[in-house]
């Protein structure tokens, strides 16, 4: 069950000037206890600038439409919860849990700060992620169809298994990423940095490719080549030195 007076302080504290002020001051009174939020209906609540919330569990919560917009989150877990349609422009997320929840048309954008956080088996169609910088950040298994990561640096990220099918990745910088059996079916490949992934076993069926990246990838075949071939729009990609079309 709920923390009752957790989720009042929580409610006060995101609707606050001060809210930040209050909740830590509150989270500190109570030596910074695991604050258990589970159940509670937190829908459309608008969480304040710059406030600071640590070590939450808001898992399996309705938090549809809540507005996170500039506040700082660390260890908190939103595992199995409904944040469609909720905004986290210019948060800064560290240490998240967002494992199978409902992220479909959330925004995040180019002041989104990422790290240590996990998207493992998510739920994103046509989530807005254009311009966000991420690091030790895992999107394996999820759904990332029709999402855009335009203008995007996500290096070295966990995207293996994945659907970023119809994904648009305008210049987007994911070296060293892995994408192995993604599927990347009529994806948008346009001025991307692919340099060092894994490939093996993505489907690039039909994807439009543009002056992309792949080079120092090893493991890319002439069958995903072909496929590819299909979607070309414009100027061919680079290859690695020993697959060339």
């Amino acid at each position: 069950m709920a923390n009752e007076d957790g989720v009042a302080r929580l409610r006060q504290a995101a609707n606050s000037k001060s809210g930040n002020e209050t909740w830590n001051a509150w989270r500190k009174k109570h030596d910074n206890a695991r604050i258990d939020l589970r159940g509670a209906d937190l829908a459309g609540i608008i969480f304040n600038d710059n406030t600071s919330y640590v070590d939450l569990d808001l898992s399996n919560l309705d938090l549809s439409d809540a507005n996170f917009s500039g506040a700082q989150l660390e260890f908190v877990s939103f595992e199995n919860s409904n944040l469609q349609h909720a905004n986290f422009s210019a948060t800064r997320l560290k240490a998240i849990s967002f494992t199978r929840s409902n992220l479909c048309s959330a925004i995040f954008d180019s002041s989104t700060m990422a790290s240590r956080v996990s998207f493992r088996y998510a739920e994103m169609r046509a989530a807005s992620c254009q311009g966000i910088e991420a690091c030790e950040v895992s999107f394996a298994g999820a759904d990332l169809g029709a999402c855009d990561f335009s203008r995007s640096t996500i290096r070295e990220t966990d995207f293996s298994q994945a659907n970023m099918s119809e994904a648009k990745l305008y210049r987007c910088d994911l070296y060293g990423s892995n994408i192995e059996r993604a599927s990347l079916i009529r994806s948008k490949l346009e001025k991307i940095d692919l340099r060092g992934t894994k490939v093996s076993g993505a489907d690039f069926t039909d994807a439009r490719v543009s002056w992309a990246d792949f080079r120092g990838i090893s493991d890319l075949s002439q069958e995903q080549l072909d496929k590819v071939e299909k979607g070309f729009r414009g100027d061919e990609p680079e290859l690695p030195d020993d697959l060339f079309l």
